[in-house]
């Protein structure tokens, strides 16, 4: 299991949200944030998933994770269910993590490699090319990296 710490870590190798960088939530709001991704993820590259899905789908807003952001899904996974998935506590932030990890558990309906997961996640079409893909796995690599690194030390 990797641990909070090193969770927060990886997420600070990624640029905060530039409206929300002097907000004095954000640092309250980032540990919620790992702690639930730790609580959650089983491994270190359930960990860098978490990181990559979240920053690319919504980089971690305040204002999404609250709700006050609203699309067609919510969160700061992007889970369909709007509502259903908002909160800035640590409850709603899990409930949150909890539910985008069993869909990226079970996001296998496209393949095996990282951007068949990817794609499988964001319900694109299998073999689909989209703009953000090689993004999210770039950033995948990136935090399974940075996770690996901290944890050798």
């Amino acid at each position: 299991m990797t641990t909070a710490a090193i969770v927060l870590a990886a997420m600070h190798a990624f640029p905060i949200c530039w409206p929300e960088r002097a907000d004095p939530r954000k640092v309250e709001q980032y540990e919620t944030i790992a702690r639930a991704i730790s609580d959650e993820a089983r491994d270190s590259d359930e960990a860098a998933a978490l990181i990559a899905i979240g920053y690319s789908e919504s980089a971690f807003s305040l204002r999404v994770q609250s709700g006050e952001l609203k699309g067609k899904a919510s969160g700061l996974w992007q889970l369909e269910g709007r509502g259903k998935f908002v909160g800035l506590g640590l409850d709603d932030t899990t409930r949150s993590a909890h539910a985008a990890l069993q869909a990226w558990r079970h996001s296998w309906q496209c393949g095996h490699s990282l951007a068949d997961r990817f794609t499988a996640y964001a319900a694109a079409p299998c073999g689909s090319t989209w703009p953000t893909l090689a993004k999210r796995v770039e950033r995948f690599r990136f935090a399974r990296y940075t996770i690996y690194r901290l944890e050798q030390a």
